[in-house]
């Protein structure tokens, strides 16, 4: 098996600045980084969404506007906490609003634009 080639700031002195879409280096030039980047540099699991989508159930818990404003999705609920993927983990407004929409506290999990965009179709044909 290859390994993908990933791209990111390798100065530990500049800090990341993320977008909803992509991240950004504190100058704000565009960075690919692959979810297990992200997920190795933040500690934050790699979200998976099952073949057969997302429950219906955990799928309505959080409105279609909010899904696509913030490129997330969630995927898990137990108990009081909600898994949601995110394209980005760090955002603080999208699991704010998250958590205001669902009374649940959030655990953030990383995932691919891709993923979470298809996700997010599959949301919207199922409304």
């Amino acid at each position: 098996m290859t390994t993908p080639a990933i791209e990111f700031n390798e100065r530990l002195d500049e800090p990341i600045r993320w977008s909803h879409t992509e991240p950004r280096d504190a100058a704000g030039s565009n960075m690919k980084v692959a979810p297990e980047a992200v997920s190795r540099a933040l500690g934050v699991p790699i979200a998976t969404i099952p073949d057969g989508g997302i429950d219906p159930a955990i799928r309505d818990l959080v409105p279609a506007p909010l899904a696509y404003q913030y490129q997330l999705v969630p995927i898990r609920r137990v108990g009081g906490f909600l898994t949601v993927a995110m394209t980005d983990p760090t955002d603080q407004a999208a699991i704010r609003a998250v958590e205001a929409a669902t009374g649940l506290e959030v655990l953030p999990a990383v995932a691919a634009p891709s993923t979470i965009l298809r996700a997010i179709a599959q949301v919207a044909l199922a409304a």
